[in-house]
């Protein structure tokens, strides 16, 4: 059971005079959350999100990969990957890790990432074209060989992205921009981005690490700087 005491500190995040941060409630995976829990419970036919019978959804889930460690110092081998959400007939297991797995009969796997002021996270240094997006179709991949289920078995596949339109058209990007810079067949370089938009700057990024930075936080910074870099990161 939930502590009543724990239902008001999340009530008063929204307040004028919070007792931690709001963006600890107020983020892309809580965010995801909620559209996750209410799409469970609503009825959408035809919705990229609508959930099938009896199938149900898991956040911070734990993906298998496909090259996991094969030997001790197998330096192209990579962890498991973190997916932000995952719809479907699956089991997340019973221990903090959230190992998922697909179901033998199941026929529903959506894998749905959320961003909000960030993109998706760059190759890895072994592999500077195998960005978040592959990584996740990989999993996806490894979940079906290991359920033994075909893809034509299943009604809905798919990994999908999630950010709000707001950001998109704030930060002056059309549905067309979008469409060029995905449809790379690699990750887009600066000089990419600058031809696919002329006269606009290139920005940078900033990274922040307080109190308040996860595990999984340090787990994500590492994979991106280990795809910037030839020295290899660990922590």
């Amino acid at each position: 059971m939930i502590p009543e005491g724990l239902h008001a500190l999340i009530d008063g995040a929204g307040s004028r005079t919070p007792n931690f941060p709001p963006t600890l409630v107020f983020n892309e995976g809580w965010m995801l959350r909620l559209i996750l829990s209410w799409f469970a419970s609503h009825a959408v036919p035809g919705h990229s999100l609508a959930f099938q019978p009896d199938a149900t959804w898991f956040s911070e889930a734990l993906l298998p990969s496909p090259f996991l460690r094969r030997y001790r110092s197998d330096n192209r081998a990579e962890a498991h990957t973190h997916a932000d959400g995952v719809i479907g007939h699956v089991s997340a297991g019973a221990s903090a890790k959230a190992d998922t797995s697909l179901l033998p009969n199941a026929f529903q796997l959506v894998v749905t990432e959320a961003k909000m002021f960030s993109p998706l996270s760059a190759g890895t240094r072994n592999a500077p074209a195998y960005d978040q997006a592959a990584r996740n179709v990989a999993c996806i991949a490894e979940m079906l060989s290991r359920a033994g289920r075909h893809p034509s078995q299943l009604q809905s596949l798919g990994f999908f992205v999630l950010a709000p339109e707001a950001q998109i058209r704030d930060a002056g990007l059309s549905a067309d921009d979008m469409r060029v810079l995905l449809g790379f067949d690699h990750h887009p370089t600066p000089d990419d981005v600058r031809r696919v938009l002329p006269g606009r700057s290139v920005g940078a990024v900033r990274v922040s690490v307080g109190i308040a930075t996860t595990e999984r936080d340090l787990d994500r910074l590492i994979e991106f700087l280990g795809g910037l870099t030839d020295v290899p990161l660990s922590r």
